[in-house]
């Protein structure tokens, strides 16, 4: 064997066993990594369980608040319907109106409506409600119709139910005085027999309910709920009284959303720039040029 045979071998042997050494090293990190990932992966997972249950608990408790909110919005004015007014109809029927007036008075103060006018149109629909309330608390339009059903009876040979004789003269002389003046008015904006006939059922059919709803004998709650329902009915006629008229400035709506100032701007600076920028030379014509 060669003299130099043996540290060759020894020094090959010794580099095998550091590249076993490091192989082996190598593959207990991947397992330490492996083990440390499905340990991850197991913690995650438990936590990933408990935050699935945790949210379906949340999800709940915020099903039951929004459940709650809409019992209360929609359960309190049938509530107060009830209990002021004397029947849940008259809480569904303002409710509504309230909802409805509101948006709408919230879509003029988005169009930049004065505020102004928005309370005061607020306060003129409430003194309307207060006034119609008022009017049939009284029961003065049932206290008219009933005397002329009495004069009816004492003056003709009509008999008619004292119970129902303010009802029957009421829907009878609405039925008469609509047809005549949906006759009337149809045939003057139509000019044709199917307008005017048109006119004469829709009149009396209307006239006839108006009349029928005002011989009703109302108490102190029903008197109170009209006030309210007329009140929240006209409001919305009232505010937007400006648009309907034509009163509103849309041009100034439309400059108040639109950067006037800064195009305004721009082309002062660009007309500005072109007053003081020198002229540009005019560019040599070739030879061939014309």
């Amino acid at each position: 064997m060669p003299p130099g045979g043996s540290s060759e071998h020894s020094a090959s042997a010794a580099g095998s066993g550091v590249r076993y050494e490091v192989g082996r090293a190598r593959a207990a990190l991947r397992r330490m990594i492996d083990a440390h990932v499905a340990l991850a992966k197991a913690e995650i997972g438990l936590i990933a369980d408990r935050a699935k249950v945790a949210l379906g608990f949340i999800a709940a408790a915020v099903a039951l608040v929004i459940f709650a909110a809409l019992v209360a919005t929609v359960g309190t004015p049938l509530f107060l319907g009830e209990w002021i007014f004397g029947s849940i109809g008259w809480g569904i029927l303002h409710a509504v109106l309230f909802a409805l007036s509101v948006a709408i008075a919230l879509v003029m103060l988005a169009l930049e409506v004065s505020r102004a006018w928005v309370a005061r149109s607020l306060v003129l629909a409430a003194i309307v409600g207060v006034l119609v309330g008022a009017f049939f608390l009284f029961n003065l339009p049932h206290a008219a119709w009933a005397a002329i059903g009495d004069q009816v009876d004492a003056q003709t040979s009509v008999r008619i139910d004292g119970a129902y004789r303010p009802l029957v003269v009421a829907v009878v002389i609405g039925l008469v005085a609509g047809a005549v003046v949906g006759l009337v008015v149809g045939a003057w904006r139509g000019r044709r027999f199917s307008a005017a006939i048109g006119g004469l059922l829709g009149g009396g059919i209307a006239f006839a309910a108006l009349c029928a709803f005002t011989a009703i004998s109302f108490s102190v709650e029903c008197a109170a709920g009209v006030g309210v329902a007329i009140a929240l009915a006209i409001w919305p006629l009232f505010v937007t009284r400006p648009i309907v008229d034509g009163s509103y400035d849309w041009d100034a709506l439309a400059a108040r959303y639109w950067p006037g100032l800064t195009v305004e701007t721009v082309r002062t600076t660009i007309a500005e720039v072109k007053l003081r920028l020198p002229e540009m030379p005019s560019m040599p014509r070739g030879r061939g040029g014309r």
